[in-house]
């Protein structure tokens, strides 16, 4: 199993209308055996921080469960959003 993140660079930070501050990052989940897995990604270290992937829900929640397809690259687009 390996993860990649990588910060989105333009731009670097949007700030909501109500002060926050949303960061975008794009995930990749390479799940290389012949097996589906299911990948709990949780936010941590960042009190007050949420973050949501749209794909999966509208939802700003602490923890996603994926499902990563066996022998196979996901990649997601996940918003963490500090208010």
């Amino acid at each position: 199993l390996e993860l990649n993140v990588v910060h989105d660079r333009n731009p670097q930070f949007v700030m909501e209308s109500d002060g926050s501050i949303r960061n975008g990052y794009t995930i990749r989940i390479l799940n290389m055996v012949p097996r589906p897995r299911q990948i709990a990604l949780t936010l941590s270290g960042l009190d007050g921080a949420t973050m949501r992937i749209p794909e999966l829900s509208k939802d700003d929640v602490r923890s996603f469960t994926l499902d990563a397809a066996p022998d196979a690259a996901t990649t997601i687009k996940v918003f963490v959003t500090r208010k």
